[in-house]
């Protein structure tokens, strides 16, 4: 099962750039389950299915299969929210590197960056991990696009990479990553990263300002230990929901009396994060639903009564929603494509 979660401000320049590319904003809003005025919420995110998701059906509506690269070269500083004008006010990429290292999560925390240096040269990894790496290249192209061409901005300085590493295969053609990176990539590498000489990492930044700096790193620091909080009390309820949905028990009522609270308490605490109980049991069957459709241990409607629908048809409406398609059509597509 992915896991990790990507702000809704990173994802409002996703649905931009896939309406600037012929896709149906209205349309992908509905898959993700989202409406046009929650994308302004600092403190929301949306779950790493839901992105790959979002993701397959911009391709599958512009064609675009650098999707990814696209996003990531039109990023700016509101797409990270308070981080990317700290990122932008630092004195150098070192200290932007070390600012988003540590709060990067107010963003994503679906991988971890790292840099790794061997003499003059540097290796800035992050990479989106999953059982099908195909799934996840979009995110991973986009990341890398984003780490690039943000560090450019900020820096103005016209610089080169030595190399690019993909943990994915190249299914666009190699004309989209040199234009962008300026190399050709290394594909089916064991990690993501962008391979560059050190001098960079003391690059002045044009917009350095320690004033701004301190201040939205202050900014940045309480939406990440406020995230923290959040997915403190979400990941209990998101065990509870994953534990009983099974048993047809994956009520309010009962996840709030498993955790020693009582309903209105936890309903009112969600709230005060940007939760729901709704929304978490939600993203918790939608999870699910694809983690077991990619599997052949269970049927369709074993599956539906493990995630705690009445019958099968109420799971083949809400997966449709989702999706597009029914359960079934969608284990046919899966199959489809492996074989492919």
């Amino acid at each position: 099962m992915n896991k990790g979660s990507i702000s809704h401000s990173l994802i409002k320049t996703i649905l931009d750039v896939a309406e600037h590319q012929g896709a149906n904003r209205a349309a992908l809003l509905k898959i993700i389950g989202l409406e046009e005025e929650t994308l302004v919420d600092a403190m929301s995110r949306l779950s790493l299915e839901k992105v790959i998701a979002l993701f397959r059906q911009v391709i599958e509506q512009t064609g675009d299969h650098a999707i990814g690269l696209h996003v990531g070269e039109r990023v700016k500083p509101g797409s990270f929210n308070a981080l990317g004008y700290a990122l932008m006010s630092s004195q150098t990429v070192h200290e932007a590197y070390e600012i988003q290292k540590t709060f990067g999560g107010v963003i994503a925390d679906c991988g971890v960056l790292s840099l790794r240096q061997e003499g003059t040269i540097c290796h800035l990894e992050f990479m989106v991990m999953d059982e099908d790496m195909d799934l996840v290249r979009p995110i991973n192209d986009m990341f890398m696009s984003m780490f690039w061409e943000y560090c450019k901005w900020i820096t103005r300085v016209d610089g080169e990479l030595i190399g690019v590493s993909l943990c994915h295969a190249s299914l666009v053609g190699e004309q989209e990553y040199q234009r962008i990176f300026g190399v050709i990539p290394e594909f089916s590498t064991d990690k993501c990263s962008l391979i560059f000489d050190s001098k960079y990492l003391t690059a002045p930044l044009i917009q350095a300002d320690n004033d701004l700096n301190r201040l939205m790193k202050q900014k940045a620091e309480s939406l990440y230990l406020k995230g923290k909080l959040t997915s403190n009390l979400h990941a209990l309820v998101l065990r509870q929901i994953q534990k009983m949905l099974p048993l047809q028990k994956a009520t309010l009522t009962l996840v709030a009396s498993s955790l020693n609270m009582s309903e209105r308490s936890l309903g009112r605490k969600l709230k005060q994060e940007g939760q729901s109980f709704k929304s978490i049991l939600l993203n918790v069957r939608e999870s699910m639903a694809f983690s077991y459709l990619k599997g052949v241990e269970h049927t369709v409607t074993e599956i539906a009564h493990l995630l705690g629908y009445r019958d099968y048809s109420a799971f083949s409406h809400a997966f449709r929603v989702w999706t597009g398609y029914s359960p079934t059509e969608y284990r046919e597509k899966l199959e489809k494509d492996r074989m492919s």
